[in-house]
């Protein structure tokens, strides 16, 4: 088997109390979680930029036809959650890069304390 396949083998063998080890904030620890954070690095997830939701009625929804506006309730300035795995982490605003869309990181959900954000610069 190869180096990564072997990785995502062991990812099987880890535990509820494993996986909290490996995130940790304890700095005391921290150089024994670096070569057991490596088996992740292979784990494949599914990060997800939303603009925002609207809530429409399955008529509306089948009346739509192609050229049509969508309204949204988010303002056009504010921020997109960026999630993984449903999970929210950030928030950013889009730009455009070698013309190509691309987000700049605005706010990083606290991982510690949810309900705050650190806000970058």
């Amino acid at each position: 088997m190869t180096e990564k396949t072997d990785n995502l083998d062991n990812l099987a063998d880890l535990n509820d109390a494993d996986l909290e080890g490996l995130l940790s904030d304890d700095n005391s620890s921290k150089a024994s979680q670096k070569g057991n954070i490596s088996l992740l690095n292979d784990l494949p997830v599914k990060l997800s930029m939303i603009v925002d939701s609207v809530d429409i009625t399955i008529g509306s929804l089948l009346g739509l036809s192609e050229g049509e506006v969508l309204p949204l309730n988010k303002k056009a300035n504010e921020p997109m959650d960026i999630t993984v795995n449903g999970k929210l982490i950030a928030r950013g605003e889009v730009v455009v890069v070698d013309g190509r869309y691309g987000v700049r990181l605005v706010e990083v959900v606290n991982k510690s304390n949810p309900g705050a954000a650190d806000k970058t610069q």
